[in-house]
């Protein structure tokens, strides 16, 4: 997809998510209400029109997410609760998810199929959501006591039944997030084996600062994650069953960036040998693994691209 346009829609945005189409763009602005946009790719940013506004949370909203398929809204806020919009006639309908938190809820992601979406929070905890259709409602299975700290962020693994979570505990863990009647059994069977429990932590990897982010390549055979440290680390021959992985762990490959560059913030797999990430300089940084016969031996720091958008690049602070 082309760039639409550049300009500011709001003084402040925490987050924001996009419609399978990308015509339509929800944005949280640091308050308690998140606007939806219809996002033309003919009209400037400026002229594009607030189609609703979504009211339900009494704090400012940290996380949302579209899923696509579904056409569902997640959000979630500092007062501790999240919500599932749906749209009908034209309105967009809140339905509260049971999350049984007592600090902040911090980022909301969907699934990869979308029958599932987990949520990070303050409370050293992750709650797994999924509906109930027996009662109609939205609740949640907890991943507890086994972070030390705030969980800073989540990402699906493609299989639907494992997540990997970062931390301000300066770790990064793997967990198992299959919900009985939810998920394909046999599919749960294939990844995680007969006898796998619910939030197992497969492994963890210890870092020199607190994690900002991660994510899976498209084939959920490599994970890379950002540092406060300014470095990415890479994760690769996560082949078979999930349950096989920290037997057979490779090395971690550590990439740092070059001097002088500020934290990463959020990355993204382009495909299984190339990632681009983002933070604090406002350039995004283009990483490539170098393959002896489909076999990863590295990962190398690519290239800049674009210039900065006044972010500090120049120095670390």
């Amino acid at each position: 997809m082309a760039a639409i346009s550049a300009s500011r829609v709001s003084r402040t945005i925490i987050a924001h998510a996009w419609n399978k189409s990308c015509t339509q763009v929800a944005i949280s602005t640091n308050e308690n209400e998140v606007y939806i946009y219809e996002a033309s790719q003919d009209a400037h940013v400026s002229n594009w029109k607030l189609l609703h506004k979504l009211r339900e949370h009494d704090q400012h909203v940290s996380s949302v997410d579209w899923a696509p398929e579904s056409n569902l809204i997640v959000t979630c806020s500092h007062d501790r609760n999240a919500y599932v919009w749906s749209e009908c006639n034209d309105a967009w309908q809140p339905n509260l998810v049971i999350l049984r938190l007592n600090r902040a809820a911090l980022m909301a992601r969907w699934s990869p199929v979308g029958n599932k979406f987990a949520i990070t929070s303050s409370a050293k905890s992750v709650c797994i959501c999924y509906h109930e259709g027996e009662n109609n409602w939205w609740v949640s299975k907890l991943i507890k006591r086994k972070h030390d700290s705030t969980v800073l962020s989540v990402s699906w693994h493609p299989s639907n039944v494992l997540i990997v979570t970062t931390c301000s505990d300066f770790k990064c863990r793997v967990f198992t997030t299959q919900v009985k009647g939810v998920d394909d059994e046999t599919s749960v069977v294939a990844w995680l084996g007969a006898n796998a429990k619910f939030g197992e932590c497969l492994f963890e990897i210890f870092a020199d600062g607190w994690i900002h982010t991660a994510a899976w390549s498209p084939s959920g055979t490599s994970l890379a994650f950002t540092t406060h440290d300014c470095t990415v680390q890479f994760i690769d021959g996560l082949h078979g069953p999930a349950n096989t992985w920290a037997a057979n762990l490779e090395p971690v490959k550590s990439v740092a960036l070059p001097e002088g560059r500020l934290p990463l913030r959020d990355m993204l797999f382009l495909s299984d040998k190339m990632v681009v990430a983002a933070g604090y300089d406002c350039t995004p940084f283009l990483f490539e693994a170098s393959t002896l016969k489909d076999t990863f031996r590295s990962w190398s720091f690519k290239a800049e691209l674009g210039g900065g958008g006044g972010g500090g690049g120049g120095g670390g602070g």
